[in-house]
């Protein structure tokens, strides 16, 4: 509730809305006030799942689906996302971790917020954010007591980043389609050195983007690097 852009209301407004009492603004998908009534919040419901398999390592089988409270229109607005992740891998010093996410396009677009969902003008949540399906493979090897070794690949599709409104109120915001889906492959490893108080990590990578900007034959490279320093007390 609140922040920019967001409706403002009294202290037994935000009290309702914690505890589900909703004075003209009832409890629907569509989170449309009646009445004059104002709508305070984004609702997200959702359910998790976790499997440990002592037997294999302590081997976790995961998987998170929730859906959006708004946009009524649609009578499935759902994300998710599974994966496998083993803290040993063939061997003690090797984990691997295997993900897929799906994301609709509403997803951090509530039109309750008049940026979306942001922090520091940064969409907050899953690193795929709205419209987007990821796949992702990675794998760490401990090399020594000091130095370790991150290797992941990662697929990306978006199928849109325009977003319009259904019959011009916020509450009915929505992706629109493109002519082209962009496609990101990428390539990435991480080296890292630690101490008792700090941590030092190499990273270099490769992205190849396909219909770049949702440009159809918009193709390019993407050389990455960059160096993280981080210091403990």
């Amino acid at each position: 509730m609140g922040g920019n852009g967001a409706q403002t209301g009294s202290l037994w407004d935000y009290m309702g809305e914690f505890f589900a009492v909703r004075p003209n603004v009832g409890f629907s998908t569509s989170d449309v006030g009646t009445d004059g009534g104002v709508n305070l919040s984004d609702r997200l419901m959702g359910a998790d799942f976790r499997l440990t398999i002592p037997q294999l390592s302590n081997t976790q089988i995961y998987a998170e689906a929730f859906t959006e409270a708004c946009c009524g229109v649609f009578k499935v607005l759902y994300g998710y996302y599974s994966g496998l992740y083993a803290p040993i891998f063939l061997s003690n010093n090797l984990d691997l971790r295997l993900e897929y996410s799906h994301f609709p396009g509403v997803f951090y677009r509530h039109g309750v917020f008049g940026n979306g969902q942001t922090l520091n003008r940064h969409l907050f949540g899953h690193h795929g954010g709205p419209d987007s399906d990821t796949a992702l493979f990675e794998m760490r090897s401990i090399l020594s007591e000091e130095w370790n070794n991150k290797f992941s690949f990662t697929y990306e599709t978006y199928k849109g980043n325009i977003y319009s409104s259904l019959d011009g109120t916020a509450d009915t915001t929505f992706a629109s389609t493109t002519s082209a889906i962009e496609r990101r492959f990428r390539f990435y490893d991480t080296l890292s050195y630690s101490k008792s108080h700090y941590t030092i990590e190499a990273n270099t990578g490769l992205e190849s983007l396909n219909n770049f900007n949702f440009e159809s034959s918009q193709n390019r490279y993407n050389f990455l690097f960059g160096i993280n320093l981080t210091i403990r007390p």
